[in-house]
């Protein structure tokens, strides 16, 4: 990171004639669009668009950040611009570890890619513990509908009014809050709750130990084993 002296008590970063008062740290498995959303909202809607326009970036391509599994040229001087290397956006803000696992494996069928999905527990753990709920990695993968730290099937709107939270359209995916803007708290939205003996969690399970190894290619034979014991018959393979 490329830290300079501080202002109003809080650390900045110089990029060429931008200042931001706070560079917000990336929380363990937030996903990038996630961090960029939070470096929006604390520092300004107009601080992030002249970031965007001193690296030439159309905001309009900016909802095109949020996972790194189609990286686009523009991504890569933005991560630049804020001291993070490819390779570690890759490892820790980001699906390609899973993909990567199985050799750019990606599911035929599956939900909406395009709605960013959570978990109404772990916006609480997260809020407790960081001070702010944030869009997780682990919750994006396509094949994922279950959290596999708490067996609660995500989310991916409001229990209340409806709203999907985040719908990436032409713009950077909106920061996950605790609160819907109708009011609801989103801490209780906790309608089902999903058996660990259950394949779905399982299936989570197994995608999130694929995650969290960054380096690790199975072969095809580990890969099948390791799913048998996740999921229990191979008459479950074909949720993949």
């Amino acid at each position: 990171m490329r830290y300079h002296a501080t202002l109003f008590g809080f650390r900045c970063l110089r990029l060429k004639k931008v200042i931001f008062p706070y560079l917000a740290p990336y929380y363990p498995g937030e996903i990038c669009g996630s961090w960029f959303s939070r470096l929006k909202l604390h520092n300004t809607k107009a601080l992030w668009d002249a970031v965007l326009s001193s690296l030439d970036i159309n905001p309009s391509s900016s909802y095109r950040f949020f996972d790194l599994d189609r990286l686009r040229p523009s991504t890569l001087p933005l991560l630049d611009y804020f001291g993070i290397h490819i390779d570690e956006a890759k490892n820790n803000l980001s699906t390609v570890p899973f993909l990567n696992t199985f050799g750019d494996y990606r599911p035929i069928d599956g939900r909406n890619e395009k709605i960013p999905h959570y978990c109404s527990q772990c916006i609480a753990d997260d809020t407790d513990q960081f001070g702010e709920p944030y869009w997780h990695s682990v919750h994006q993968i396509q094949n994922v509908l279950v959290c596999p730290i708490h067996a609660i099937k995500l989310e991916s709107s409001c229990p209340s009014c409806g709203e999907n939270f985040g719908a990436k359209t032409k713009h950077l995916t909106g920061p996950l809050h605790k609160y819907c803007q109708c009011g609801a708290d989103l801490r209780l939205n906790v309608r089902q709750r999903i058996p660990r003996t259950d394949k779905f969690y399982r299936l989570a399970d197994f995608s999130s130990s694929a995650l969290a190894n960054p380096k690790v290619t199975w072969s095809n034979s580990f890969a099948i084993s390791y799913l048998l014991s996740k999921v229990g018959s191979a008459r479950n393979l074909h949720l993949l």
